[in-house]
């Protein structure tokens, strides 16, 4: 079980990351 929640949490946190970037890039391309 906790193996499992080790992953799922990666996968969340790599997730949410790519989320970051994006609305990252989306706040740079409408500040310019």
């Amino acid at each position: 079980v906790i193996s499992t929640s080790i992953i799922h949490l990666i996968f969340f946190f790599k997730k949410c990351k790519d989320l970051v970037v994006i609305l990252f890039y989306c706040y740079l391309v409408l500040g310019f």
